[in-house]
């Protein structure tokens, strides 16, 4: 102060009396400490840019830089529009802002680390430092096993459809393990040998291939009956609005579209077929492959993968 008098500041942290709460203002009271030295804290707020006009200014940059497609007006929507309308408005964007909204979700939770990545570009838009990093510890689990349907309940399930297109659609996602929305979102490619898919990606101009792993007891899927059903989607329509209608539908099975997906990964391992190979045809990276997949094959696995390929 001008007067050389030493002034007490309080701040208001909003974090609980706990373990938690402790370490948080302990890492505030240690960032102030930094400013100061450095010459660079405000003891009043000489920036009064609200959230609300901080997520405003940063969204028309990011639609200037960015096309907006279907997806990601949709995705942009269904993220930063809802999670992002529950934040105060009027407040004003800095880092105490930031350190009261990311400690008021449980620490080491999804939602945490969900607020963290949404927060995080707008806050480097503004040059408004943060350790966002130690607020983003979750990390999904890898799928377990147990949860998979059975090879025997897929083809009992199969075989008692009734409704013929379910029966053939249900034949393609246990055989070539594509995500629910890229149902709708292939070329069928019958007529070849072996039989695959196109799957688009993003536009019709580029797509992957991807080959069935044969499921003992279920019949391939044919190009005589695609031919009877003869199906189009609008290509614009979200990929989550397509994913749901495969999951409206598989709400009659005792399992998902997605657990499919899963097991197509587990029979592509039991076959001997590689991982990178699999990875290909499932659209994603090996990375990806051996964090979600890579403890699904246990012993019993494993045994019977030698048992097939050198008994």
């Amino acid at each position: 102060p001008s007067n050389g008098e030493n002034v007490r500041k309080e701040f208001a942290l909003g974090c609980k009396a706990n373990k938690e709460g402790y370490r948080i203002a302990l890492a505030k009271a240690k960032e102030i400490d930094a400013q100061l030295l450095l010459d660079k804290w405000e003891f009043e707020e000489q920036k009064k840019l609200t959230f609300k006009n901080a997520f405003d200014i940063y969204s028309k940059d990011y639609w200037k830089k960015n096309n907006p497609t279907v997806d990601r007006v949709y995705n942009w929507q269904q993220n930063q529009e809802k999670w992002l309308a529950q934040l105060p408005e009027d407040e004003i964007f800095n880092s105490n802002f930031l350190l009261r909204v990311v400690s008021s979700y449980p620490s080491g939770s999804y939602s945490q680390k969900k607020i963290c990545e949404l927060l995080r570009p707008i806050a480097k838009f503004h040059k408004v430092d943060f350790p966002f990093t130690d607020y983003m510890k979750y990390s999904s689990s890898q799928i377990n096993l147990k949860t998979l349907p059975s090879i025997e309940l897929v083809k009992e399930v199969w075989q008692n459809e009734q409704c013929d297109f379910h029966k053939w659609g249900l034949g393609i996602l246990v055989s070539y393990g594509i995500r629910p929305h890229e149902f709708f979102k292939c070329d069928y490619l019958f007529d070849q040998y072996p039989p695959r898919l196109a799957v688009w990606e993003n536009t019709k101009t580029k797509s992957r291939t991807v080959f069935p792993i044969p499921f003992d007891g279920i019949d391939l899927p044919t190009q005589s009956l695609l031919d009877k059903f003869t199906f189009q989607w609008d290509v614009n329509t979200p990929n989550r609005k397509l994913g749901g209608k495969i999951s409206n539908w598989f709400c009659k099975y005792p399992f998902t579209a997605y657990q499919l997906r899963h097991l197509y990964a587990v029979r592509g391992a039991m076959n001997s077929i590689s991982p990178v190979i699999v990875s290909k045809w499932m659209g994603h990276t090996l990375e990806v492959h051996y964090k979600h997949y890579g403890s699904l094959i246990t012993d019993r696995e494993s045994e019977l993968t030698w048992l097939q390929k050198f008994n």
